[in-house]
This record gives C-alpha cells, sequence and structure tokens, in this order.
C-alpha cells in the first residue's frame, strides 16, 4: 500500500517532468494524469489499506498545498503596489486588466456549459435518460464560485527567469502581479456574489447533504443484509446441522446491525426511536471495549509481554476499526 500512494504522488511530478522535457505545459498535463487517475477508477481497484492511507494522505497534502497557495498570495499581496510600478503599468490600467480578465474568464466559464449541451444531449440519448437543462442561477453559482487559483499561481509560476538566450522573460512579473490580482478579485467577487444568488437555490435542492448522505447509507445497508443472507443460504447447502445453526446465527447478528440503522432512517416514529436507541447502545458498548482493549495493550507493554511494534500495530488496527464502525452510525443522539 505504501508503494502504491507513493506512486501516486509520484505520478503528477512524472507527468510535469514528462511534458516539459517534451516541450508541453508541465501543469496541464498533471492535471490531466490526476483526471486520468480518476476517470480510470484506480482508487476503486485498489486495496482497501491503501484507501485508507490514501485519506488521511492525501488529506495533508491538500491542507498543506491550499496553504502555500495562500502564503504566496500573502508574500505577494503587501508588495503588489511596487510590483506594478515597476513593470510600467498605471494601477487604474492594471485593475482594468484584472477586472477583464476575471469577467471573462467567468463568461467563458458559462458559454462552456452551454457548448458541452450537444454532446450531453448524446450522452443522455445513448444511456436513455432525460437531457438535464441547467438553470442560468446554477450556472452563475459555478461561473463565479468555482474560481480556483492554485493551477492559475503554479502555472504562472512556472515560467522560467530566463530565457534560452541568457535574457530575461519579458514581462514575467507583470504576469505573476495580473494571476495575484485576478485571484484576489475572484475570491472577493465570489463572496459578494453568492450571498446574493445563493438563497435563490435554496428551492433547487432536491436533497440536503446529510439527507443524500443518509440516504447512500441506508442504500448501501439494504444492499449488504440482501448478499449477507444470500451468501448465508449457499453456506448453509454444505454444512451439518451444527455449522448451518451457527452460520445462520452468525448472519442474523450481523444483519441486525444494519436492519436497525436502516430502521432509524425509513422506519415509522417508533421504529425509528428503537433503531437510534439499539445504534446508541451498540455505539456505547463498542467503544468501551476499545477503549479497553487499548488499555489493556498498555498494560502488557508496561509489563513487557509485548514489544512496541506489535502494541503501535494492534492500536492502529483499533483505531481503524473504531473510527469505520463510529462513522457507520447516524451522528444523532436518540
Amino acid at each position: 500500500t505504501c508503494t502504491e500512494n507513493l506512486f501516486i504522488i509520484l505520478l503528477p511530478y512524472a507527468a510535469y517532468i514528462s511534458a516539459e522535457y517534451c516541450g508541453f505545459s508541465g501543469i496541464i498535463a498533471a492535471v490531466a494524469a490526476g483526471f486520468s487517475l480518476d476517470w480510470a477508477g484506480f482508487m476503486d481497484k485498489t486495496l482497501m489499506t491503501m484507501r485508507i492511507e490514501g485519506y488521511f494522505v492525501w488529506g495533508m497534502i491538500e491542507m498543506v498545498l491550499n496553504g502555500i497557495v495562500f502564503i504566496l498570495l500573502g508574500l505577494y499581496l503587501p508588495h503588489s503596489l511596487e510590483l506594478i510600478s515597476n513593470t510600467g503599468v498605471s494601477i487604474g490600467q492594471y485593475w482594468q486588466w484584472v477586472l477583464i480578465i476575471t469577467l471573462t474568464l467567468a463568461a467563458l466559464r458559462v458559454l462552456w456549459v452551454y457548448l458541452t449541451l450537444p454532446f450531453e444531449a448524446l450522452l443522455a440519448h445513448h444511456r436513455n435518460t432525460e437531457l438535464y437543462i441547467p438553470n442560468l442561477k446554477l450556472v452563475l453559482t459555478l461561473a463565479f464560485g468555482g474560481v480556483r487559483g492554485t493551477i492559475t499561481l503554479a502555472a504562472i509560476l512556472s515560467l522560467p527567469v530566463w530565457m534560452p538566450d541568457g535574457a530575461h522573460v519579458p514581462q514575467r512579473t507583470l504576469l505573476i502581479t495580473l494571476v495575484v490580482g485576478v485571484i484576489f478579485f475572484s475570491l472577493l467577487l465570489s463572496a459578494l456574489f453568492l450571498t446574493i444568488i445563493t438563497p435563490f437555490l435554496q428551492n433547487m435542492i432536491e436533497k440536503l447533504p446529510a439527507e443524500e448522505e443518509q440516504f447512500a447509507r441506508i442504500a448501501a445497508a439494504k444492499a449488504a443484509i440482501k448478499a449477507i443472507e444470500e451468501k448465508m443460504h449457499r453456506l448453509s447447502r454444505g454444512l451439518n446441522q451444527e455449522e448451518e445453526i451457527l452460520c445462520i446465527e452468525t448472519g442474523n447478528n450481523l444483519t441486525a446491525s444494519l436492519s436497525y440503522f436502516i430502521n432509524s432512517g425509513i422506519g415509522n416514529k417508533k421504529q425509528r426511536a428503537l433503531g437510534r436507541k439499539a445504534l446508541y447502545f451498540e455505539r456505547t458498548l463498542r467503544n468501551a471495549a476499545f477503549e479497553a482493549a487499548r488499555t489493556e495493550l498498555k498494560n502488557l507493554i508496561k509489563s513487557g509481554e509485548i514489544n512496541n511494534h506489535t502494541m503501535t500495530q494492534d492500536m492502529h488496527i483499533l483505531d481503524i476499526r473504531q473510527l469505520s464502525i463510529n462513522s457507520s452510525f447516524i451522528n444523532r443522539q436518540p
């Protein structure tokens, strides 16, 4: 799993270096590599342990990279006036260019949505589904709310300082200051615009994020119960009476918790209350068991019966299991 995660981390660098060597844009190549990896469904085909480790690894990398972007913006903004004066462009002309570029980018996002509608129509016809025409308010929200400066800033900072003949890259400072201004103005425009238009989008929301998450979990729980029952019946065919009873009892224990979870979300009032109460009891008892197991591991290492490596590995397993179990419950007290 460590090798696979390292491969995914190094893939953007490999794409960047290969593209730059061939004379193409390394930034675009790195972004395309990420899209290709997602389109191929690589993460869906990997081991569970890799997905767990990758979730935390990429969460940390994303936070670090976003922090670096805002740090770079903070370093440039205090010196922006001085940098603009060195380029020979007036402040008024500079902000005029920033405004034009920002609005042009937003307009291109809107135009791109409607230009892709014929392709969406072909896909809808191929899949025998209804073509969805996006609402203009939603398109405008995507145009102004989807502004990101990470790729733009990374692309402009990748410009070399020197040309192959030893001369400075012309207007490199102006290009960087323009990008910084566009990112800053885009963030400001997004904050102002979204506060105005988002109230009009409330009636377009079919499901709240929490409701959609609960719907997905309940659907997955139903599929899990069906799979357990089918597998239980297949296993029972070649077993003796004692083994068959054990198999059925084990399967019923597994489906019981899932049934409580489903009832807690879609049952009647009494079923929901009992389901939430049962999930609360199960979560409380499991957490007590996890804490007792951790305490016992600490006592074992103090007494010298196990080494530090064994304790660390077992602690990690307990943490992952507890995180997985707790996240499967509805985060509402009964």
